[in-house]
């Protein structure tokens, strides 16, 4: 279950990819993420560098393009699966610092 604003859905969670290789992105956006009442249930790497952060919908739920207008994400992907593990996936793009993610500094995070 996640909370959206003060919108309670069931079935609703969200992955986090890093596509851009900084050590430790997609968990400080997961945590980012986690301190707005969104349920982060994958958190993970890509296995190539991504130049725009995506919103990848796994299905229909009309709280995905809610999700990216409130992130400020304005790239979404409906990829649907008939049962997904998570229903949006957010994967980092290098200009992942324009996401409302609260991600502008990168003190503690390096490119390995």
């Amino acid at each position: 279950m996640v909370c959206f604003g003060s919108t309670t859905t069931a079935k609703t969670a969200r992955g986090v990819l890093n596509g851009v290789g900084t050590q430790g992105l997609a968990g400080r956006a997961a945590d980012g993420l986690r301190n707005m009442g969104i349920d982060v249930f994958k958190v993970g790497n890509t296995n190539k560098i991504y130049a725009q952060s995506v919103l990848l919908a796994r299905n229909s739920n009309p709280q995905i393009a809610l999700l990216g207008e409130y992130l400020n994400c304005t790239n979404i992907i409906e990829q649907l699966q008939e049962e997904p593990l998570v229903d949006a996936t957010l994967v980092l793009g290098e200009d992942y610092r324009a996401l409302n993610l609260g991600l502008s500094a990168d003190s503690g995070l390096r490119r390995p």
